[in-house]
């Protein structure tokens, strides 16, 4: 009896460390540069990007977000016909109105978090283009990272803690949008911890795309890693900076960008890379880590947005004199 027990822990032990193993892959520069030559099939969308800070393209709606500098309101909803929906979520310190915002998107749904009023506001995009009486979900909330996604009734946001292993990368709020804090660090990654992060319910994935890091980071849905994809370029270094009683990790100038922008589907991963040269390439990889297409459009990207057939991706360019939202469409798959 005493060695069928040792027996089974030594098995439970060797499936632990099995699942906690990590695949990692390293893509060569002829794998991108082949990539580069490809120019795939678009359209061009004659919208209003004028004061646009981000673009999102939702279960076919065009969600265009803007800042309080250059509007009244947050978001104005577009169909693909681009005839204008509505515009809602107006700026100011009522309890249905917002101060600051960094939106993000996810699985349908826009999150608005404020870091003045410290509340969160999640936005269904569905619902609110067909119904102009929809209000959006509102808890107080005093989370504030750099990326924060719908995750299920959730929040899924980065560690801003997570640093060389001692941390998670990802953690998940409460049902009312909040964390409890065990325990902090005397260490903050807020200034390093920046990136997007993206989720697959299907899948039950998440994959985060570091802005100034060259390597993926493919995790399963408890947030354990799963699999590193690293791109061809140096890293960035990280320092210290000691403030008070802790210490704040920054990365040491210059700082070389990677991923500009990046999103998803349950499907694929997109994600727009920026080599040594400056180029900009658009990656699609599957959620296995395999790269299933990509191009060079020939335009300084600003922000790409997956549509969720998985069929495009939509791009934010300038050509350095005007800026235009384009549709490309995607190698069709076996």
């Amino acid at each position: 009896m005493k060695y069928r027990m040792l027996g089974a822990m030594l098995l439970l032990f060797l499936v632990a460390c099995q699942s906690r193993s990590t695949k990692e892959t390293t893509l060569q520069p002829g794998t991108l540069d082949s990539l580069k030559n490809r120019l795939p099939e678009k359209e061009i969308l004659a919208l209003p990007l004028g004061t646009v800070r981000r673009v999102s393209i939702i279960d076919g709606i065009i969600c265009l977000y803007y800042n309080r500098e250059q509007s009244s309101y947050a978001l104005a909803l577009w169909d693909m016909d681009l005839r204008l929906l509505r515009t809602f979520v107006e700026y100011g310190p009522g309890a249905d109105q917002m101060m600051l915002i960094g939106p993000t998107s996810g699985g349908g749904r826009y999150v608005l978090p404020d870091p003045i009023l410290k509340k969160v506001m999640m936005v269904d995009i569905k619902k609110a283009a067909a119904d102009t009486s929809y209000h959006p979900v509102i808890y107080q909330s005093d989370i504030y990272t750099q990326e924060e996604i719908p995750f299920g009734e959730r929040i899924l946001f980065l560690n801003p803690y997570a640093y060389k292993g001692r941390a998670p990368r990802v953690l998940v709020s409460d049902k009312k949008w909040n964390y409890r804090w065990r325990r902090q660090p005397d260490y903050s990654g807020f200034n390093i911890n920046i990136g997007r992060l993206i989720y697959s319910p299907e899948k039950e994935r998440i994959a985060y795309c570091p802005l100034c890091e060259p390597v993926i980071e493919l995790m399963d849905g408890r947030g354990n890693l799963i699999q590193t994809i690293t791109f061809p370029r140096q890293r960035n270094i990280i320092g210290e900076i000691p403030v008070g009683t802790h210490v704040e990790l920054v990365y040491q100038d210059p700082i070389r960008y990677c991923f500009l922008s990046a999103d998803g589907s349950d499907d694929l991963i997109a994600c727009v890379f920026e080599d040594d040269g400056g180029d900009h390439l658009v990656v699609v990889f599957d959620w296995e880590g395999n790269i299933i297409d990509g191009f060079r459009t020939g335009f300084k990207i600003k922000q790409i947005s997956l549509a969720s057939d998985s069929r495009s991706v939509y791009c934010w360019e300038s050509d350095g004199e005007r800026e235009r939202l384009d549709q490309y469409l995607l190698s069709e798959r076996q």
